[in-house]
């Protein structure tokens, strides 16, 4: 409660409730941690599921006494929680219909469910070109098995990595007491801020513009500031226009030498 008043997140959302259970989509083959439902402005949370995502990542931890393990599975729980209040946030955001990088990237990668309460961003986005959920609920559904399009998506990533610097700046103070905790953070962050960028044939194949063609909106990518169809310029202006620091969190395109430093 405390943090959707900080956030200003009233108008967003009412509660959230936090289950034992596990959620797992059987269609697509994985664990849900938390949904945050728009149209009840509910955030959910599975323990279940960030119990089961915890297994594989505490292996890498073997060594932790029972005081760090408690620590790491409730700094879990924070993570999805703030993961899901950023995408209240985003919610938020969107209805401002600002002309910038974000909220270009929250249009691209938002179903139209979420905006089902919002009939102003419903007609704004029809008329700019965005698809009918039907539409992209079918190309999401077919390509994310073999694709794994969900993975790129900028608002998870946007989410993953916000969620990860607050949970960061949240327990900072006890860090020098349990070093493993911030280690863990640091890894955490690490890995969401590398995710999605690939090296083919010397060129850096960056996550949102992968997943904006994907998804069909290339004709909404050629109108941003910085496109070219020519990869080494699209770099460039990218490069002069967005630090490193902006273009990890946005998912946008990186030098050879900087995907070396992350890798």
């Amino acid at each position: 409660s405390t943090a959707i008043k900080e956030l200003s997140l009233e108008d967003f959302v009412n509660t959230y409730h936090i289950y034992d259970e596990v959620s797992y989509n059987e269609e697509n083959h994985y664990f849900s941690l938390a949904i945050y439902q728009c149209l009840s402005k509910n955030i959910n949370i599975f323990l279940g599921s960030i119990e089961k995502k915890n297994e594989e990542l505490l292996k890498q931890y073997p060594y932790l006494d029972e005081t760090e393990l408690y620590l790491l599975k409730n700094v879990s729980i924070l993570k999805a929680i703030f993961h899901e209040l950023e995408h209240a946030h985003q919610m938020k955001k969107l209805q401002l219909f600002l002309d910038d990088l974000e909220t270009f990237l929250l249009k691209v990668s938002f179903r139209y469910i979420r905006f089902l309460q919002y009939p102003e961003i419903v007609e704004r986005l029809k008329k700019e070109g965005f698809k009918e959920i039907e539409i992209y609920d079918s190309l999401l559904q077919s390509k994310r098995k073999d694709e794994a399009l969900y993975d790129l998506n900028p608002a998870e990533r946007i989410a993953d990595i916000a969620s990860i610097n607050t949970v960061f700046q949240i327990t900072k103070p006890i860090h020098y007491i349990y070093p493993t905790l911030s280690d863990f953070l640091n890894h955490e962050s690490f890995n969401m801020l590398s995710k999605g960028y690939t090296l083919q044939k010397n060129i850096v194949l960056s996550p949102s513009i992968i997943y904006i063609e994907k998804s069909e909106y290339k004709n909404q990518l050629k109108e941003q500031p910085f496109y070219h169809k020519n990869n080494d310029i699209m770099l460039e202006n990218v490069c002069s226009n967005y630090s490193l620091s902006q273009r990890l969190l946005y998912g946008l395109p990186i030098t050879v030498e900087e995907y070396q430093k992350i890798k």
